[in-house]
């Protein structure tokens, strides 16, 4: 008899009887009726999910003016045993049906909706006793937003599993999933969401001051913990000794030179000691080599002076070995002093 029923269902019209029916657009309206015939079809072989996702199709294609396709879309609901879904739209349909004048099928709605409320599963969703309202709450049923002001009320719900959450910004999240079976109701508590707790950030490691003059060796800047630690750059030590170093050699050669020229000024016998005084014909090329060779001694003792610079620099550089040692037993500083008598270099401090 049912799936005579069926089968006599596929040659009625979606639109049959819908009011405002000549407003639908030409492709909506067969796309609609297509879906609607699917559906039907696929009721009759009993595949309902698939027929009630046609029927929804249709329906909305319909912009749900179809009261006869709303009709299947419920009984669809009821045979698949979503039992509050139907019971809302077989209400959907007395509504409608009373206004386009449809006796007979708010007559059928009715009657269905009468059938379905002793067997509706319901759900109370509440808060628990001294629950806080708090900024930002949000409630949520199968991940649908629940109205705050449905807490408490009782709502129908399809049988199965209801997960029902809580939460709010800056406090934890609370979820429960109840099972909820046909004519039971069930009732879910809401308890005080608890603050966040903050999380505990690690203090950052201070940075190492100044050695402490009288330290013990073994207390020097470095890592504690053995970690390995980046090799000393000697650069700026290299560069300074390696200037120091051409400033001697520098002198050298100057030397050498003022050498040569005042050998060569003496012995041309242009000169002759009077009085223990060398007295010379041309006296311009021998000054010009004394000259020279001051000249010399001078760039010597700066070479010597950069050099000295550049040995401490290397040793006093963080990460040597003897830098800790260096800082700790004495405080060096070199030093050179250049005047007509000669030049002086040296290297002072204290202990």
């Amino acid at each position: 008899m049912e799936s005579r029923l069926l089968a006599c269902l596929l040659g009625i019209s979606l639109f049959a009887g819908a009011s405002g029916a000549r407003a639908e657009g030409a492709a909506e309206r067969a796309a609609a009726e297509a879906a609607f015939a699917e559906g039907v079809k696929l009721m009759q072989a009993g595949d309902l999910a698939a027929a009630c996702k046609q029927f929804e199709s249709a329906t909305e294609l319909s912009q749900r003016k179809a009261v006869g396709g709303i009709l299947m879309l419920a009984d669809c609901y009821a045979k698949q045993g979503r039992l509050a879904s139907a019971w809302a739209t077989y209400k959907e349909v007395i509504a409608k049906a009373q206004r386009a004048g449809q006796a007979e099928r708010e007559r059928t709605a009715s009657q269905r909706v009468a059938e379905l409320e002793p067997r509706l599963p319901k759900l109370r969703v509440g808060f628990a006793a001294g629950f806080k309202q708090v900024d930002g709450l949000s409630v949520r049923k199968n991940g649908v937003e629940l109205p705050l002001t449905l807490m408490s009320q009782v709502v129908p719900v399809d049988p199965g599993k209801v997960t029902v959450e809580a939460s709010a910004p800056g406090f934890e999240a609370f979820s429960a999933v109840v099972e909820v079976a046909e004519g039971e109701l069930v009732e879910v508590e809401i308890p005080a969401l608890a603050p966040v707790a903050a999380t505990a950030v690690e203090p950052a490691a201070p940075e190492p001051g100044p050695p402490t003059a009288g330290l013990p060796h073994d207390q020097g800047a470095g890592p504690r913990d053995g970690g390995h630690t980046a090799p000393p750059d000697h650069t700026l030590a290299y560069v300074v000794g390696g200037v120091g170093i051409a400033g001697i050699v520098t002198s050298g050669v100057l030397g050498l030179i003022a050498k040569g020229n005042y050998d060569a000024a003496v012995e041309d016998g242009n000169c002759e000691t009077i009085d223990g005084s060398l007295v010379c014909d041309s006296p311009g090329d021998v000054n010009s080599a004394r000259n020279l060779g001051n000249v010399a001694t001078y760039v010597f003792a700066g070479g010597m002076a950069v050099t000295a610079v550049g040995v401490l620099l290397y040793l006093i550089t963080p990460g040597s070995a003897s830098a800790s040692v260096v800082r700790q037993t004495a405080r060096l500083r070199p030093s050179a002093a250049v005047g007509p008598q000669g030049a002086w270099l040296g290297i002072g401090g204290a202990l």
